[in-house]
Order: structure tokens, then sequence, then C-alpha cells
């Protein structure tokens, strides 16, 4: 099992989350920038892992959503 942060604001959460309970953690970027490792998702996971996605505020639910089709489309 592995914990996931959408950037920016639950990172910090999925951080201290993973700290706490000794779980790895991912980072979910809201789009691939054309810089840096050019990765939606930061951090090692495999294919067909468990994830728990960590949010901070959920108004619409919309960031959740693309967060969760990020995961999904990497396996």
């Amino acid at each position: 099992m592995r914990l996931a942060g959408p950037a920016l604001g639950a990172v910090a959460l999925a951080a201290a989350t993973a700290m706490a309970s000794g779980l790895p953690f991912i980072i979910v970027r809201g789009e691939t920038k054309e810089y840096g490792t050019a990765n939606r998702l930061e951090g090692p996971f495999e294919e067909g892992e468990l994830v728990c996605l960590v949010e901070d505020v959920v108004t619409t639910g919309g960031a959740l959503v693309e967060a969760v089709s990020a995961l999904r489309e990497e396996g």
C-alpha cells in the first residue's frame, strides 16, 4: 500500500501521514511539466499497487477526480 497526495496542498498531509504510518507516498502533479523529471507522478510505485489518496480540501472534487485518473492511467 502507498499513499498519494495531489500537489500542492495535500503533499504535506500525505508526507506527515507517511511518516506516522511508515507507508511510502507519491505526489500527483496537476499536469506534466516540460522540465525536471516530466512525470505526472513523483516517487517510486509499482503497477497494481493499492493507493490511498490523501486530499487537503475537497470543494467540487474535480482535482481529486483528476488525481485518481492520473493514478489509474499509471496502473
